[in-house]
């Protein structure tokens, strides 16, 4: 499994009512009212430019690295949105010494609080979208 498919079986199996492909996707936010989209608030997890792996003697595969995710939550209401967010941020951060779907997860960091983006175009209320960004340290498999 790649870092996006571990982390969204992680979420999906936390507790906070998150199931993949209906309101948890990975490298994808789909449209309010899209076919298939639960209704309420949608999570969605990209990853972007993390740091160099660490490489040690005498293996083949990096020893460590250092993917970066960002986690963007839109909902109808501000409260709704930072909630789920905070949640969510919560939910990773806690994340040291575990093993995700077969990779081991040294440590999930979150870089910093869950923060207001933006209000996006996609609805008719003009949803609000919290982000949120982590540094994963992971073993890869």
């Amino acid at each position: 499994m790649e870092v996006l498919e571990e982390i969204a079986a992680f979420l999906g199996a936390a507790g906070l009512g998150l199931t993949g492909g209906s309101n948890l996707f990975a490298n994808y936010l789909p449209d309010v009212g899209e076919q298939g989209v639960a209704a309420g608030p949608t999570v969605a997890l990209f990853e972007y430019q993390g740091e160099a792996p660490e490489d040690t003697f005498g293996t083949a595969l990096p020893a460590w690295e250092y993917p970066r995710v960002q986690v963007l939550i839109r909902a109808d209401t501000v409260a709704a949105a930072r909630d789920l967010a905070v949640a969510v941020a919560h939910a990773l951060h806690a994340v040291t010494n575990q093993t995700l779907s077969g990779a081991l997860y040294m440590r999930i960091q979150m870089l910093q609080r869950p923060f207001f983006l933006q209000r996006d175009d996609h609805g008719p209320t003009r949803n609000v979208v919290y982000a949120c960004n982590f540094r994963c340290h992971r073993v890869p498999s």
